[in-house]
């Protein structure tokens, strides 16, 4: 039985299970080296697997379709703000992927910052409020 977690996953490589395990190996991969992929190592990846020989039909479009919808549902942003992210290199135009995984929780071992507490009011007045005033003086 597939978690509904796995099953959108398969669903981001068309429901073959050997593509999922392909892109989800070169993501992470991504993700730990930097975040930051070309469009020819995408393609590299149905091209060097043994079991993709039935892609050689599928456009790149179509690849690097199941690479982003992979990645997305795998929690991480492809190229956030940007629909398409290029460079010059060489004098050739390539595309770039950014893969951006937010933080929600923080780091183990970082300790969150308490929020700074409100000024206390005294007779009626913030204390610091006037130049060169201080918390004793008032």
């Amino acid at each position: 039985m597939l978690l509904l977690c796995d099953s959108q996953l398969l669903a981001g490589a068309g429901q073959d299970e050997s593509l999922l395990e392909a892109l989800t190996d070169f993501i992470k991969e991504v993700a730990q080296s930097g975040g930051e992929c070309t469009r020819p190592m995408v393609l590299d990846v149905f091209a060097k697997d043994p079991n993709r020989e039935n892609d050689t039909d599928w456009k790149p479009q179509w690849k690097v379709c199941r690479f982003n919808d992979v990645a997305v549902r795998m929690g991480c942003q492809v190229n956030p703000g940007r629909v398409r992210n290029q460079r010059v290199i060489n004098r050739v135009t390539t595309d770039f992927y950014l893969l951006v995984k937010p933080e929600l929780m923080p780091a183990p071992g970082v300790e969150e910052k308490e929020p700074a507490s409100p000024p206390a009011v005294k007779d009626g007045r913030f204390p610091g409020f006037l130049f060169g005033e201080t918390e004793e003086d008032s």
